[in-house]
């Protein structure tokens, strides 16, 4: 839900947006105001036509929430909304001719790129984590370092922070290896 004291990320008051939302659950979300209402985007791909007649929006994939009013929406990939002043919000079906439109298909393009480069920053930053992976030689003489460490770590509470550091660590080493 879109509390209505929070501040929008952006207002549209006329005009075409496309939106592509990589935030994740857990974040805030990118908060849009049209003249009929907010919508929230997490992730996916959205446009929003504001014009003085009404508002439509339209989920290409993933997902948006639509605060108006007393109304929440939620919509997902392959439905739009027409949103007018004093009516009943209007659902409807995107057809498979306006996914073919030469803006809706260079805009998913763009998206698609957009997220596998996000998803090549993120396994990079997490083979970062990991350091020095199981393949390479320097691999054992990681993991005797690591040993010696909690040897000689005589708190049990320290211990115990070690070890569930030791244990991301080798997710984040899992996480790295199935990316390469």
């Amino acid at each position: 839900q879109v509390p209505e004291n929070t501040v929008s990320t952006l207002n549209l008051v006329e005009g075409n947006l496309w939106v592509l939302g990589l935030v994740p659950r857990h974040l805030q979300h990118i908060d849009i105001g049209t003249a009929q209402g907010r919508v929230a985007v997490h992730e996916g791909s959205i446009s929003i036509n504001q014009n003085d007649a009404d508002t439509v929006v339209q989920v290409w994939n993933r997902s948006a929430t639509i605060n108006r009013r007393t109304q929440l929406l939620t919509l997902v990939a392959g439905e739009k909304v027409t949103l007018q002043r004093d009516h009943q919000p209007l659902l409807a079906r995107i057809t498979p001719e306006q996914y073919e439109e030469t803006w809706a298909t260079k805009n998913l393009a763009n998206d698609a790129v957009h997220q596998r480069e996000i998803a090549d920053m993120q396994q990079k930053r997490i083979a970062a984590k990991a350091g020095v992976l199981p393949e390479s030689g320097l691999y054992p003489a990681k993991r005797f370092a690591e040993a010696v460490d909690v040897l000689f770590t005589f708190n049990k509470d320290a211990k115990a922070g070690k070890l569930i550091s030791q244990a991301n660590t080798r997710l984040n080493e899992a996480a790295a290896l199935t990316f390469t």
